[in-house]
């Protein structure tokens, strides 16, 4: 049995790092957005007048 390429084990080994980080700053980013809606509704819940996040509007 051939051993594998050493280079290919390595480029395999960084697409498999650079994945795994962006599926945690994609959970990272859910998890803040999710906090700050929650924040938001608290706020609204209680009276509170709660601006427009421009970032939120500029997606619309």
């Amino acid at each position: 049995m051939t051993e594998p390429d050493p280079d290919y084990l390595l480029k395999r080994l960084a697409q498999s790092r650079r994945a795994a980080a962006r599926a945690a700053e994609s959970s990272a980013r859910s998890a803040h957005l999710a906090m700050a809606d929650h924040y938001a509704a608290q706020l609204r819940a209680a009276g509170h007048a709660v601006p427009a996040d421009p970032a939120m509007a500029a997606e619309r």
